[in-house]
């Protein structure tokens, strides 16, 4: 296989191509705070304290498979005899979607999953999520539990 002019120029130049890596960004503020919270946080609560820690997360998955991200394709010979329906994926701008929750904590037990499709709230998050799963999943245990939420607005209005 050949190079292009431009491979050969970066080799000749002894240049090699690298992967961008995602990184937070950071306020100049937040940034230099970040390892020092961090430290205080692993040596405070996962170094001197034997509770299983016990995370959540949400996420919303679409009803319409032809909706989710990712390439379709379709193969023909002369694509102006192709229906439109065949050679287009048409979706709603505001499609269907369902809502899943969901609790695991360090030493493997999982709650039962919360599946809604209404807009997850204070009130929904309290009574669905809290009390029916997670408190059933924290009373499994027999030590001490830390139950660490994300952002999540739900997880700190009053």
């Amino acid at each position: 296989m050949f190079a292009s002019t431009g491979q050969r120029t970066k080799t000749k130049l002894g240049l090699k191509t690298y992967k961008k890596q995602k990184k937070p960004k950071r306020s100049p503020k937040h940034a230099p705070s970040v390892k020092p919270r961090a430290r205080k946080l692993y040596d405070q609560l996962l170094c001197k304290n034997s509770a299983c820690i016990i995370m959540d997360h949400e996420t919303y998955v679409k009803f319409d498979y032809k909706a989710l991200p990712g390439s379709q394709f379709f193969t023909t010979k002369n694509p102006e005899n192709v229906a439109d329906e065949d050679k287009a994926i048409f979706v709603e701008k505001f499609g269907k979607k369902a809502m899943v929750w969901q609790a695991i904590c360090e030493c493997g037990k999982l709650s039962k999953p919360f599946v809604t499709t209404v807009t997850m709230n204070t009130d929904v998050y309290i009574k669905e999520c809290l009390e029916k799963h997670l408190l059933p999943m924290i009373n499994e245990h027999d030590g001490p539990v830390v139950f660490w939420p994300d952002l999540a607005p739900m997880h700190y209005s009053k």
